[in-house]
């Protein structure tokens, strides 16, 4: 694993050093996560002639955007400034899935980010819900489920660790 720390005060000047990273990371044809805090507003892509060419640099390196939603939040402004970016290599199997996302926390502005990278073929079966919904009919088979319970049991314990177990 290689992590590089590049600060840049020009999107162009960070395009060129990264296109030469990329070119070099092309070659060993090995699978590669590049992910970090870059400041550069993705959802500008369309309007933003540097930020489509950085882009436009990593789609041509075979470099996958895995976070396509806003990653900072504020009462004022959503932007896109936090990365995550897959290119499996060519000496790949091709034989994985990737989910990625943000998780929500209303505590921070910028949102964190996640990457799980998958065997296809492992036989461990994985929930397909990644997020929790909280509608009605889940809150109320929820209190139901709850309601069921007999804490009779537990109220009758006087040992904390009895109750917990």
């Amino acid at each position: 694993m290689v992590f590089i720390g590049i600060r840049v005060k020009k999107i162009d000047e960070f395009n060129y050093l990264l296109d030469n990273c990329l070119s070099v990371i092309q070659k060993t044809k090995i699978p590669c996560v590049i992910a970090g805090d870059i400041n550069i507003d993705l959802i500008r892509y369309s309007s933003h002639n540097p930020t489509s060419d950085y882009v436009n640099n990593l789609l041509v390196n075979n470099f996958m955007p895995t976070i396509i939603m806003p990653t900072r939040i504020t009462d004022l402004s959503e932007t896109l400034v936090d990365h995550i970016y897959y290119s499996e290599g060519s000496n790949s199997k091709r034989d994985i899935n990737i989910k990625s996302g943000n998780l929500w926390c209303d505590l921070i502005d910028h949102l964190p980010n996640y990457i799980l990278i998958f065997n296809k073929y492992n036989k461990t079966k994985l929930n397909p819900r990644l997020v929790r919904i909280f509608s009605d009919s889940n809150i109320d088979k929820f209190k139901k489920a709850i309601s069921e319970i007999n804490w009779q049991q537990l109220y009758a314990l006087d040992n904390v660790n009895l109750a917990y177990q």
